[in-house]
């Protein structure tokens, strides 16, 4: 998937918001998101300068590792709003939930999480 540009991000935000301009009604996990979120973007322009600035590799990396990471918690409370839907109308319709439930094991075994734990290889052994 293409990432959005600032112009389509804001359109995209217009089309959603109410008539008025007011400002649409976010769950409290949504709240919690966006303002991880708009702290995780001032820690990258962080990293942005450390890369501009020449700053060492290790520290620059331990600077994306902890955006990785607080990307990774910011899933994780966007999954437990979804999780917390399903047991709401756990009551309506078993077999979907049970399809639900399942989906979402699938989206996070297929890496929606990303470990840092993982090996990945830049181009060869030991770099």
């Amino acid at each position: 998937m293409t990432p959005l540009s600032s112009a389509q991000t804001e359109a995209a935000m217009e089309r959603r918001r109410p008539a008025g301009g007011a400002e649409p009604r976010l769950t409290p996990h949504r709240l919690e998101a966006r303002q991880r979120l708009r702290c995780i973007a001032g820690h990258l322009r962080g990293v942005g300068g450390m890369v501009e600035a020449g700053t060492g590799w290790k520290e620059t990396v331990t600077q994306i590792r902890a955006v990785r990471g607080a990307l990774n918690d910011v899933v994780l409370i966007l999954l437990a709003e979804h999780l917390a839907a399903i047991v709401a109308g756990a009551q309506s319709d078993d077999a979907a939930i049970d399809l639900t439930l399942l989906e979402t094991k699938s989206a996070l075994l297929g890496g929606l999480v990303m470990d840092d734990a993982e090996e990945r290889s830049f181009g060869g052994p030991d770099r």
